[in-house]
């Protein structure tokens, strides 16, 4: 029983190993394919760019190929769509940019507005911090939701797709979250002259915003549900290597707030 054991124990680091290194594989070639979308107009940014090879990424994992040409054409255009309507609803554009699958257009368009509408107002003198997190994160899973649909094939792609599925939208979300974690703080003195809600702007005022914004990158951070998993250690990374940076970020600019103030 105990070599059973033995065996089965190097038989199952064995497989871990194994798909560590095809999920490293199948990111590479991921990253590759993206590369020459840096220097088009869609989907327009780096970040979005690195989108594209994560939601390729995904499919490759789940469905074992790259994801087809029309599709990923499709998905830069819609990256590209659904920032520019947030910038419009914001008041910081006025440049319509066409979609041609208008099934996921007008959908998009339709809820954006909805959530648009209904978002936090300026109060007393500063925004409620739980109001603009609940805010940020209906606009950040709206865009990633029909993301999916797009690269799956299927608007319903959640009752469809196989419980995988999830944790890779799981992943995405927390990495999508910490994205724009880092947008407010860098746009975080126009949204305020703006009166534009925002994870930044929703401090103001606040007794100690440096511990609630650490609070957030660490709740967006901990991935621990997805630990077992050896083929998602690319997304952990990722989710790793955006919350770093961005933790080094927050005490730079309170380090620099407390020295403007001495």
């Amino acid at each position: 029983m105990k070599t059973i054991s033995s065996a089965s124990r190097f038989y199952r680091r064995d497989l871990r190993l194994t798909e560590r290194f095809l999920a490293a594989c199948l990111c590479l070639s991921s990253g590759v394919r993206c590369l020459p979308w840096w220097f088009r107009s869609t989907p327009g940014t780096p970040l979005r760019c690195l989108c594209l090879a994560a939601l390729d990424f995904v499919y490759r994992l789940e469905l074992g190929r790259p994801l087809p040409k029309v599709s990923y054409q499709q998905l830069a255009e819609f990256l590209s769509f659904a920032a520019q309507q947030n910038r419009i609803l914001d008041n910081k554009s006025n440049e319509q940019i066409a979609f041609e699958t208008k099934a996921y257009s007008t959908s998009y368009a339709n809820e954006l507005i909805e959530i648009e509408t209904n978002r936090p107002k300026m109060g007393c003198d500063r925004f409620n911090p739980s109001c603009i997190q609940a805010y940020r994160e209906q606009v950040v899973a709206l865009a990633l939701k029909h993301s999916f649909a797009i690269t799956f094939g299927d608007r319903d792609w959640a009752r469809q797709r196989s419980a995988v599925s999830h944790l890779y939208f799981d992943l995405l979300f927390r990495i999508a979250m910490l994205c724009q974690l880092t947008d407010d703080l860098i746009d975080h003195r126009r949204d305020y002259a703006m009166n534009l809600p925002s994870f930044a702007t929703s401090l103001t005022g606040h007794a100690d915003p440096e511990r609630e914004l650490l609070q957030w990158i660490d709740d967006y951070a901990n991935s621990s549900s997805t630990s077992h998993r050896s083929q998602l250690w690319p997304l952990r990374w990722a989710t790793i290597g955006m919350a770093w940076p961005l933790r080094q970020f927050v005490r730079h600019i309170r380090r620099r707030t407390l020295c403007a103030n001495s």
